[in-house]
C-alpha cells in the first residue's frame, strides 16, 4: 500500500460502500479524512523537511515561506548565504517603539511576520536589518504532506511506507463516527486506537533527529525535564 487509490481499495469496502456508487459517504468526505491524517500525522510527527531557497531584494524586509495554502508547521534554521541567522522577535527589534530605527545591510536576525501552522495563507519571516542587497536565503522548517488528490490518486502518499495504514484507521473512525445507518461507535473506538498507536510510533521514530530544547525553571538553574535520571547511578574509574 503507497498511493491513494490503495486507501480507497480498502477504505470503500470495509464501510460497505462503493466508491463509484456511494451511499453512505462521498469523495469528498474521503478525501477530506485523507487530508486530515496527513495533517495531523505530518503536525504531530514533524516527518517532513521543507528546504526553500530565495533570494532577497534591496529594501525587501518580508519574505514567504511554503506553499499556497499551507504554511510550515514551523522554522528552525535561517541563513543567509550559508550562514545561519539568528531568531528573534518583532518587539525585541523594534524595542517596543522606542529609539526604533531602520536599518539596511546584511540581514544577521529573523522573526516571524504573521500566521505558521499548516493551514491558511503563506507563512512569513521577516529579516532584520533589511538587506541592502541580492542575499541567498535558505529557510528550513517542518513541511506539511502534500494532499492526495482523486486526478492524482496513483501518486506516493507523502508519509512513511510502514505508516501508511494510519491514514486508512483514520479515515475509518471518522467514517464509523458519522452519522449514518453504518455508524459504530465501538468500532469507530478501535480504529482510532489503531492510529493513535500508529502516531506514537511514527513521533518517536522522527523524534531522534528533532532538536531538543532543554527548559529551565524560573531561577534559570532547575531542568523541568528529569535530567538526572540520565546520568549513571555510579562513576567507573579509569
Amino acid at each position: 500500500m503507497e498511493t491513494w487509490q490503495d486507501i480507497k481499495d480498502f477504505f470503500w469496502p470495509a464501510v460497505q460502500d462503493s466508491e463509484t456508487s456511494q451511499i453512505f459517504f462521498n469523495s469528498t468526505q474521503a478525501l477530506a479524512w485523507a487530508n486530515g491524517a496527513l495533517w495531523e500525522m505530518g503536525q504531530h510527527a514533524q516527518y517532513t523537511d521543507l528546504i526553500q531557497e530565495q533570494n532577497t531584494a534591496n529594501g525587501q524586509r518580508v519574505y514567504t515561506i511554503g506553499s499556497s495554502g499551507s504554511a510550515p508547521y514551523g522554522v528552525w534554521r535561517v541563513e543567509i548565504d550559508g550562514e545561519a541567522i539568528r531568531a528573534t522577535t518583532e518587539a525585541d527589534v523594534t524595542n517596543l517603539g522606542q529609539n526604533w530605527e531602520t536599518r539596511s545591510q546584511i540581514p544577521r536576525f529573523y522573526y516571524l511576520d504573521g500566521f505558521i501552522g499548516g493551514t491558511g495563507d503563506l507563512a512569513k519571516i521577516a529579516l532584520y536589518p533589511e538587506p541592502n542587497g541580492i542575499y541567498e536565503l535558505r529557510t528550513y522548517c517542518y513541511g506539511v504532506p502534500e494532499q492526495v488528490s482523486d486526478s492524482a490518486d496513483t501518486d506516493k502518499l507523502q508519509v512513511p511506507q510502514w505508516a501508511i495504514y494510519g491514514v486508512l484507521w483514520y479515515m475509518l473512525a471518522e467514517a464509523f463516527m458519522a452519522e449514518t445507518r453504518r455508524q459504530n461507535l465501538e468500532t469507530s473506538a478501535y480504529y482510532r486506537g489503531l492510529y493513535d498507536k500508529l502516531l506514537d510510533r511514527l513521533q518517536m521514530r522522527t523524534a531522534s533527529r528533532l532538536p531538543k530544547d532543554w527548559v529551565f525553571g524560573e531561577g534559570g538553574q532547575e531542568f523541568t525535564r528529569n535530567f538526572w535520571s540520565n546520568l549513571p547511578d555510579t562513576i567507573p574509574e579509569p
